[in-house]
């Protein structure tokens, strides 16, 4: 009997922000391409463990989160994926570039560079299938996102806290 290989699994997430009242991804560039904030799993991690490790890990320490959901599953034919959608303030991009001069943990300096994509140029990009299977499975969710922040006409300040968007947004935290 011919054993096949298990797969490794990657775990992580597709990181959104809202700047001048419009929605962002947020994706690092690794190997001349854009990815989300993923990696593997080690052992005795559950998936939603390595995402927190690995987000944290690949944002220079700058984005800690205590729990994910991991809605977006998929498999290539080397990996199985489990991306997660987060939050983060657009200041993300300034912390990591000064925060990466110094982070102590050069092993974990996969990123070499992260941007912010808006949401109304994605469909005219072309990412790598391991990017752009969760920016499809996200795409619907942040659309409606960006139409009832179109919808409500309030400017949100630059840096606001995911408590007070969710409050203005849904009328909860």
């Amino acid at each position: 009997m011919i054993q096949q290989k298990m797969k490794t699994h990657s775990c992580g997430a597709l990181l959104y922000t809202l700047y001048n009242n419009r929605v962002y991804i947020i994706l690092g560039k690794e190997y001349d391409d854009w990815f989300p904030f993923k990696g593997k799993c080690e052992k005795n991690e559950t998936f939603e463990m390595t995402a927190v490790r690995e987000i944290e890990e690949e944002t220079c320490g700058i984005v800690k989160l205590s729990g994910i959901k991991l809605k977006c599953n998929y498999a290539t034919s080397r990996k199985q994926y489990h991306i997660g959608l987060e939050y983060v303030s657009h200041t993300i991009i300034t912390e990591f570039y000064k925060k990466r001069k110094t982070y102590k943990e050069k092993k974990y300096l996969e990123k070499t560079e992260i941007k912010m994509f808006p949401l109304s140029s994605i469909g005219e990009r072309k990412f790598h299938p391991v990017t752009q299977t969760p920016i499809n499975f996200y795409y619907m969710f942040l659309l409606d996102l960006q139409e009832k922040i179109n919808k409500l006409k309030t400017r949100f300040p630059p840096s606001i806290g995911m408590e007070t968007f969710n409050r203005t947004l849904y009328g909860k935290a």
